[in-house]
């Protein structure tokens, strides 16, 4: 349920971002205040600083949980940039809790967990508060406990589309909070099916189809935004798919991020975005409150408060000039939100021209997202006097491509793309960080994702030197 006393004690303290995800049901579930809609952000210095996100009917489980980490919690998150994360791990929403109603897997928590220790440096603190199942509770905490000591996120399987009433909801806390988060202000492309599609004659939704009826009428919130914004949000949330049909099309969401198809010992990981819809792979806490803590971030301001303010590195803030009077073009809606984005961007254009690539055409985005630290990074040991040997062959085969060097024994292995020997290594030793010869990026093997900290610096700064001749002047 939603976390009215903490929310209370700072909603209008700034330095303090307050993230709800919780049972609203219209304002009739528990604690029935409204202060727990979407649309209480906060107040006086503190305003954007509360995110609710409420959900309006029950059964909400994994897909709905983590679409809404996906989409709000982390980006916001992120943005914020926070020196600590408390979680108030109750397990209300747990799946068998007599009172929550919902369905969240223990292994959706473990999930959360790991994802919300990529902020903060990985300071994150999990204060266990209740829940009305002892199984339920016990099976959740330890997958959570399991994550905070640095074991790999469980599999989480096949997960349906996030629930109609889920994606209305998504879509008001977002139209609510983009004029103070720029991360809540990117602009996809969608594209909808115009005839809707199914699968073996099953009525299942499928990817690109946005159901047109019944969503305003679906437990709809008492105070509702102008529906154009919530419409537009809703298309756009309602074409993410969790999982894809192999049959249809080729590959599924675990192609994307499962241990067995991450490329981590020959090539990079990718995240694959689709014109035509996008693959998740997020977490939340789920009937949770969660405070992350800084002492500088602010929120991006948007066009209604007439200025944009950002911090720089040094923490002194950067503020449009304000003097200069310019009678502004007749933009459209979308146009002064492509300039918002624009200017989130450090003033680089956002458009696909810089691309030199049309986007109708059906072609794919990748882009790779490291772990800024990650619970394995201990473990590295300096590099050796001797140095490194960028041209090294493989210690198993021989081979000359794709060698990576393992950061605690430093012995050079081929990638899982060549004749798997680096994979085997880590098997057999259970080393789990390697650098790769080939473009300098570290894998974990525990964490399943590239990693990047200044921890790695030196081990990358050698082979840099090795490849090219001089070291790392920046951090890459």
């Amino acid at each position: 349920h939603h976390g009215n006393g903490t929310q209370h004690m700072f909603e209008d303290d700034p330095s303090v971002l307050y993230v709800s995800l919780h049972r609203y049901d219209n304002g009739t579930f528990f604690p029935t205040s409204k202060d727990a809609d979407y649309d209480r952000v906060g107040s006086g210095p503190g305003e954007g600083f509360t995110v609710n996100v409420p959900w309006n009917c029950p059964r909400m489980g994994d897909a709905e949980y983590l679409a809404a980490f996906h989409q709000i919690v982390m980006p916001v998150s992120y943005e914020f940039n926070p020196e600590l994360v408390l979680v108030s791990a109750g397990f209300d929403a747990a799946r068998g809790d007599p009172l929550g109603g919902c369905l969240v897997t223990p292994e959706c928590y473990a999930h959360m967990t790991h994802l919300l220790l990529g902020l903060a440096g990985g300071k994150v603190a999990l204060v266990l508060e209740g829940g009305y199942n002892l199984e339920s509770i016990s099976e959740s905490m330890t997958m959570c406990t399991r994550s905070l000591l640095g074991d790999p996120p469980p599999a989480l399987g096949r997960l349906k589309a996030p629930h109609p009433s889920a994606l209305q909801s998504l879509a008001r806390v977002a139209a609510v909070h983009r004029k103070y988060w720029a991360s809540l202000r990117l602009e996809v492309p969608v594209f909808v099916q115009e005839r809707p599609r199914t699968r073996a004659g099953k009525g299942t939704p499928v990817l690109g189809y946005t159901p047109t009826e019944g969503i305003s009428e679906q437990l709809a919130s008492p105070v509702a935004l102008p529906m154009e914004a919530v419409d537009d949000a809703v298309v756009a949330l309602s074409s993410l798919c969790l999982e894809d049909n192999p049959a249809e099309v080729g590959e599924t969401a675990a192609n994307f991020h499962s241990p067995d198809s991450s490329p981590e010992g020959g090539a990079r990981q990718k995240d694959r975005v689709s014109l035509e819809g996008a693959e998740l792979a997020e977490d939340s806490q789920s009937g949770s409150t969660a405070a992350a803590y800084s002492e500088e971030a602010e929120p991006a301001e948007g066009s209604q408060r007439g200025s944009s303010s950002t911090r720089n590195s040094s923490g002194e803030a950067e503020t449009s000039a304000k003097d200069t009077k310019v009678s502004p073009p007749d933009l459209s809606p979308t146009s002064i939100e492509v300039i918002l984005l624009d200017e989130a961007a450090g003033g680089c254009s956002s458009s696909y021209e810089l691309l030199g690539e049309d986007p109708s055409d059906g072609g794919l985005f990748y882009a790779v997202t490291p772990l800024p630290w990650c619970p394995h990074l201990d473990s590295v040991l300096p590099v050796p006097s001797a140095g490194l040997n960028v041209l090294e062959p493989c210690a198993a085969c021989g081979s000359l491509v794709e060698n990576w060097v393992c950061l605690i024994c430093y012995k050079v292995c081929c990638g899982r793309y060549i004749n798997q020997h680096m994979v085997a290594h880590n098997s057999e030793s259970g080393h789990p960080l390697v650098l790769s010869y080939e473009d300098l990026s570290v894998w974990c093997y525990g964490c399943q994702a590239y990693v990047h900290h200044p921890a790695l610096l030196d081990a990358k700064s050698h082979a840099h030197r090795e490849k090219f001749g001089v070291g790392l002047t920046v951090a890459v």
